[in-house]
């Protein structure tokens, strides 16, 4: 179950970290447009390449988020899956103590005739 929390936390902190690289370009999209207009009218045709610069980088992070998290997941299952040879250990046990127990439950032939 620790490994389990392990990958949730470690999950969690590289969603921080994506969002606040969101948050920062955000902030550094606001700062290029604000100093647009300082230079001058912010023309239709750059206003669109900022935005479309922005919704760019934006899809991008969101898809390296999910596939961040996918692969949280798959980590954390996979660490709660037993081992192929952990169930074929169990398979030959089982399959051993049944033997013992059709022993003990079959009718012994009586020795003396």
């Amino acid at each position: 179950m620790g490994d389990l929390r392990a990958a949730v936390q470690e999950s969690w902190a590289r969603a921080v970290l994506a969002a606040s690289s969101v948050e920062e370009q955000a902030q550094e999209l606001a700062s290029r447009i604000t100093q647009s207009f300082q230079e001058g009218a912010l023309s239709p045709d750059n206003a669109q390449k900022l935005l479309a610069e922005m919704a760019g980088k934006l899809r991008e992070h969101r898809r390296q988020l999910q596939d961040q998290l996918e692969d949280a997941v798959r980590r954390g299952v996979e660490r709660l899956r037993p081992a192929r040879a952990q169930l074929d250990a169990l398979r030959r046990r089982l399959d051993e103590l049944e033997t013992k127990l059709a022993r003990v439950g079959s009718p012994r032939e009586n020795p003396n005739g």
